[in-house]
């Protein structure tokens, strides 16, 4: 198996097969938690678990597109934090707000959960937000933060600060031990951001016949106590890279396409359509195949319609704003050069 390296990567700002492959993350997501959160469910374990490295699939993906976005830019950290806001916190708030009823009480962990800040939930005994999905976020705005802070640095050196804090914060997890927001933050998944942005910053490629072979490692590890860093993370990483190595093979299907545009409101909102189809389906019965395909279809046609009628919109209204910004600056950069 050959693998590629190309130490100054392609500027290319979208990538068709890392689309798709956003898309079949969310749905692996929507499977794992249709097994794992419904009481009735069987529960398989290894056979059922992994599709849990849909997350991680995430993760890499987030650290490579941070790379590929702004490695040929002169991207300022406020802008770029400010672009991560708006792409990430108005429909998270959303999502958040809408899953706050089944919560009484518990204030505290509903403001952290709004402010991206890792708090103990009470119910389960986990560090977990008011919406489930939001703790890989919380990790997420910690990426974004640190790597807004790199770009005050030159674009070949900034994956190697990013991975030394990473990496330090990784090992005082394991010397100390501690518990809470440090314990939190010291998890070794935090590097699957790194494996993302490794394949970005070099060029990683490798043949599509890895994916499989990733999916299948994914499956297989899931049946011994390996780290998760391990058991999900590189294979995770090994089908990224070999995603991209079939880039310009990649067929244009437009539903695969819709599907990958899609999957954030699918990922941010699959629970909350599944709390109510579980609450529906003792009318109709408890085939376990019928209520997997439903619940699957249910919870996609959810987030599809979430991502058509208030996703789009307000991207399309923030894209919008950013243009009348830079017109209006333009203007006045011109009025500027005319009175000089």
């Amino acid at each position: 198996m050959e693998i590629k390296l190309n130490p100054r990567p392609v500027q290319k700002q979208h990538f068709i097969s890392i689309h798709y492959l956003r898309g079949l993350a969310a749905v692996l997501v929507c499977v794992f938690h249709i097994f794992s959160n419904v009481d009735f469910m069987p529960k398989h374990n290894g056979a059922i678990h992994w599709m849990r490295g849909g997350v991680d699939i995430f993760f890499v993906i987030s650290g490579f597109v941070m790379v590929q976005s702004t490695d040929a830019k002169d991207t300022s950290p406020k802008h770029f934090l400010l672009q991560r806001c708006r792409r990430i916190v108005p429909l998270y708030w959303i999502a958040t707000l809408a899953a706050m009823p089944r919560v009484t009480g518990e204030w505290y962990l509903k403001i952290c959960s709004l402010l991206f800040i890792p708090a103990m939930n009470p119910k389960i005994g986990m560090m977990q937000p008011v919406l489930e999905p939001g703790w890989t976020l919380n990790y997420e705005m910690f990426f974004y933060v640190l790597f807004a802070a790199s770009l005050v640095l030159a674009s070949e050196i900034r994956i190697y600060a990013v991975s030394g804090v990473f990496v330090a914060f990784v090992l005082a997890g394991f010397i100390f031990d501690g518990g809470g927001i440090f314990g939190f933050y010291t998890r070794s998944i935090i590097l699957e951001f790194l494996f993302g942005m490794s394949i970005a910053r070099f060029g990683i490629r490798l043949p599509i016949i890895a994916a499989p072979i990733g999916f299948a490692a994914m499956i297989a590890m899931q049946f011994f106590e390996l780290d998760r860093l391990i058991s999900l993370g590189l294979p995770a990483a090994v089908i990224v890279a070999s995603f991209l190595s079939a880039e310009d093979r990649m067929p244009s299907w437009k539903w695969a396409n819709f599907l990958g545009s899609a999957s954030y409101s699918i990922y941010l909102f699959h629970l909350i359509a599944l709390g109510v189809l579980v609450y529906l389906w003792p009318i109709v019965g408890k085939s376990i195949v019928a209520f997997t395909a439903v619940t699957l279809v249910g919870m996609v046609l959810m987030g599809c319609g979430v991502y058509w009628f208030l996703e789009r919109p307000m991207l399309q209204m923030f894209s919008a704003k950013r243009s009348e910004t830079g017109n209006v600056q333009q203007s006045n950069e011109t009025s500027l050069a005319f009175k000089k």
